[in-house]
C-alpha cells in the first residue's frame, strides 16, 4: 500500500486547508509504507502536523 501525505502547520487539518493563503501546507504523493511512517515520525516529533492517506494500489 502507497499513501499520500499532507503536511501543515496549524492546529487543525482543518484549519491549514480553510486559510492556505496564512497557514503553510505541502503535499507529498506516493510514499511507500515504511517512509510514511518514517516521516510521520519526524514531523510529529517536532509539533508538526501530518495526514496520511492511503491510496489504492
Amino acid at each position: 500500500m502507497t499513501f499520500d501525505a499532507i503536511i501543515y502547520d496549524a492546529d487543525s487539518i482543518r484549519d491549514a486547508l480553510s486559510d492556505s493563503l496564512t497557514n503553510n501546507v505541502l503535499r507529498i504523493d506516493d510514499l511507500s509504507e515504511e517512509d510514511a511512517v518514517q516521516l510521520a515520525c519526524i514531523f510529529t516529533d517536532h509539533g508538526i502536523g501530518i495526514c496520511l492517506l492511503p491510496r489504492k494500489e
